[in-house]
């Protein structure tokens, strides 16, 4: 099972390069005052308050130890090294509206200079791809680009890969939008005073709620397509954590994920099967990173 996997394009090892985790943990330790690798500054780093940490920001992220994560995820995918089981994966469709929310506002020149830290040479394309959404605010773009070339784009690599190696993947994509609520904090359910309004789209993580089916228990401002969304995806989770395979009796019908079709689940008001509905900017978004793992080829 992978709910918003953002993982798969990534290769980033432990102790080795300039993308290192090593390399990128003793930044953070800079960042909070903290110069060194000997036994006094691993105190310094014990001693650093709750408040410093989240002063300084949240960093990190997986790396490739050689161990937990043996090697790159996309790598062993590709060379049928994982375990060879069915999965069932997907994505939100606004990912990364909730998790940028706090952002400021970014102008033309800003996008485009994050497009080219991203794409390098295929700035341009992504640019183009995006040109509409990018007109009316270029932060929403950056928001969408980086959740379908990370989230989604994933998701879906991930399912093609399975399938090509022979076991069945069953992709699918949220687009509900719920209501904003403290998802974790139920005694603190409206998050911004504002009655819970849906204003994020399907942002990150608002998927659980459904999926344990405890709409009575945290949020507010749920509706009746809400619930039976809810019940359902509940009974789809259910059931493939039971036999590998969503589908159960009553439920829409879920076909395993076929690259050639690119028809995927969608998780909605009303649930349906259909064409992936990003299909073009994940085509292109994929060839590109193809293009860049090419030996030689770097953004």
């Amino acid at each position: 099972m992978g709910e918003s996997p953002g993982c798969i394009k990534m290769e980033r090892a432990l102790a080795e390069g300039d993308n290192s985790g090593h390399k990128a943990g003793l930044e953070y330790a800079r960042d909070l005052g903290v110069a060194g690798q000997d036994g006094a500054a691993l105190e310094r780093l014990r001693a650093v308050s709750a408040e410093q940490l989240v002063a300084a920001g949240v960093g990190g992220g997986p790396q490739v130890d050689g161990w937990v994560i043996p090697a790159a995820p996309y790598q062993m995918l590709e060379s049928g090294s994982q375990n060879k089981i069915p999965v069932m994966v997907g994505g939100l469709a606004h990912e990364n509206h909730g998790l940028q929310h706090t952002s400021p506002q970014i102008n033309a020149q800003q996008l485009d200079n994050y497009l080219q830290a991203v794409f390098g040479e295929a700035a341009g394309r992504v640019g183009e791809t995006y040109a509409e959404l990018a007109a009316s605010s270029p932060l929403d773009a950056r928001k969408q680009i980086a959740t379908d070339n990370g989230f989604l784009l994933s998701a879906r690599i991930w399912g093609r890969l399975v399938r090509e190696r022979g076991n069945d993947a069953y992709v699918y994509l949220f687009n509900r939008e719920p209501p904003v609520f403290r998802l974790y904090v139920p005694a603190q359910p409206d998050l911004y005073g504002d009655g819970g309004q849906r204003r994020f789209g399907a942002y990150h993580s608002s998927e659980l709620a459904y999926v344990f089916d405890n709409l009575d228990v945290v949020g507010i401002g749920w509706d009746d397509d809400d619930h039976a969304l809810s019940e359902l995806m509940a009974d789809y989770w259910v059931s493939f954590a039971r036999n590998g395979n969503p589908n159960g009796d009553g439920l829409p019908g879920w076909s395993a994920y076929d690259p050639a079709t690119d028809i995927v689940q969608l998780l909605d008001s009303r649930t349906r099967s259909e064409i992936h509905p990003k299909k073009a900017e994940l085509d292109m978004l994929e060839a590109i990173y193809l293009e860049q793992r090419q030996p030689g080829n770097v953004p």
